[in-house]
């Protein structure tokens, strides 16, 4: 990503120690977080300590991406580089609210000034006019409710029933396990998000966000993730020949657990969303489908931040919307889509 140049973040250190005495990550951070949010929109939101919900930094929460001067990660990289850097612990990620960072000078002229180097350094960052749903026009929100609902029922036809019913794709299921429940409940983050009564919900967020914090567990477990996935199917495969279900050896077994899983990634990728938050959560069904765990957490990362922000914050992300002159959604297309390419980490066994 394109961020600040050397030029632009040595002009704002400069202003920051002239006007208070405190650089980025000393006292600054607040000011830098708002003068962000003028320039490029999103949410201040503050990074908590572990042992009580005590503000120790402020950030922006920007297009699912947690921002700093040090640049915008996923939440959970975004953490790590601070808890590095820093040599602190951080708990979690809330919205700033007022009496948070008290120490933080943040004078209304400071903030100007900082957003004035950003408009003349950053012009690639500014803010696109997106109001938030409730914002937008009563015949607007009916358009885009219609569209998200044709999203949720497109979810529950063919690539809901390849994750769930054995029957309809059995090569799927020789993993079981993690794998179906991953492909069951990360495959749902799309219908969940585009419900009928998605607005009244939040957008999902209640529902999504226990599926997404459970995935990501599973995935960042060194225990879990694509080993155990390996250990089911091999697992599996001895169980079948013993009941006398499968006679192939374990080559044949996981040939049809590819095609079954290449069936589903197919599925989803056929889904079309409309807005970021919702092209994350189909891409991370097609990322499993084919095997790329790394891309899948990637994409499930995307969703956490807002997530653990709140309800307000993932509200304002997942329920945003593009109408085009012809009075239809505007499907969302990012800049450069994950191009599908061979598994990052094959689930076959070593042994």
């Amino acid at each position: 990503m394109d961020w600040l140049s050397d030029r632009a973040r040595d002009r704002v250190e400069g202003i920051l120690l002239a006007k208070t005495g405190c650089g980025g990550f000393d006292g600054g951070c607040l000011a830098f977080a708002r003068a962000l949010q003028r320039h490029a929109g999103g949410e201040v939101v503050v990074l908590t300590r572990r042992d009580k919900d005590l503000a120790d930094h402020a950030a922006l929460l920007w297009n699912g991406l947690v921002a700093d001067l040090d640049g915008p990660l996923p939440w959970q990289a975004f953490r790590e580089r601070f808890e590095w850097n820093e040599r602190v612990r951080i708990g979690g990620l809330r919205p700033w609210q007022s009496g948070d960072l008290p120490d933080a000078p943040c004078p209304p002229d400071l903030v100007s000034q900082l957003a004035a180097i950003l408009r003349d350094e950053a012009p690639q960052l500014a803010a696109a006019d997106s109001p938030g749903f409730a914002d937008r026009p009563p015949e607007d929100r009916a358009v885009a409710l219609r569209a998200f609902a044709g999203l949720a029922d497109a979810q529950r036809g063919v690539p809901e029933i390849l994750a769930t019913v054995v029957g309809a794709n059995p090569g799927l299921h020789r993993a079981t396990g993690i794998f179906t429940w991953l492909a069951e409940h990360v495959g749902d983050l799309t219908h969940r998000m585009s419900e009928p009564s998605c607005e009244k919900w939040n957008f999902g967020h209640e529902f999504v966000g226990p599926k997404v914090h459970r995935a990501l567990d599973i995935l960042r477990n060194p225990a879990s993730g694509a080993r155990e996935i390996a250990g089911n199917l091999e697992s599996n495969h001895r169980y079948a020949r013993e009941r006398g279900r499968f006679d192939g050896g374990f080559s044949d077994w996981m040939s049809g657990f590819r095609e079954g899983v290449a069936a589903y990634a197919a599925a989803h990728a056929e889904l079309t969303v409309w807005n970021e938050a919702q092209y994350h959560a189909r891409e991370a069904a097609v990322a499993l489908g084919e095997l790329r765990y790394g891309d899948l957490r990637t994409h499930l990362e995307r969703l956490e931040g807002p997530l653990l922000a709140g309800p307000a914050t993932w509200t304002s992300w997942a329920g945003s919307f593009m109408i085009g002159a012809d009075r239809e959604l505007v499907a969302w297309c990012p800049a450069s889509r994950t191009v599908a390419r061979e598994p990052e980490e094959d689930p076959v066994p070593s042994s």
